[in-house]
């Protein structure tokens, strides 16, 4: 009796673990599915004015002179000329506020 006890109690660990890790398995399974999806619709951003990792053009520097009159925002001091750079974007998601 004792030995058929003993028997069951490990038929039943044995089944638990195995039911675990089925179902760890299926989570792992699941988050690598959404991870996927994510790559695939994440949002990009494109410029022609400057390229990734480049550098920006002084046209696009701020303008901050400091007391001395000399542009703080650019390496050399040179004058910055505030222009917006050309940006666009892929796969942006919906938000609640817009972008600025």
């Amino acid at each position: 009796m004792t030995t058929t006890r003993a028997y069951s109690l490990r038929l039943l660990t044995l089944a638990g673990l195995a039911l675990g890790i089925w179902a760890i398995g299926l989570n792992v399974t699941a988050l690598a599915d959404d991870a996927e999806q994510w790559d695939q619709k994440k949002m990009e951003l494109h410029s022609t004015t400057f390229t990734d990792g480049g550098v920006l053009p002084i046209s696009m520097i701020f303008e901050s002179p400091n007391a001395q009159g000399i542009n703080a925002c650019s390496i050399d001091g040179s004058p910055g000329g505030n222009t917006s750079p050309e940006l666009s974007w892929t796969n942006r998601r919906e938000a609640r506020k817009p972008l600025r």
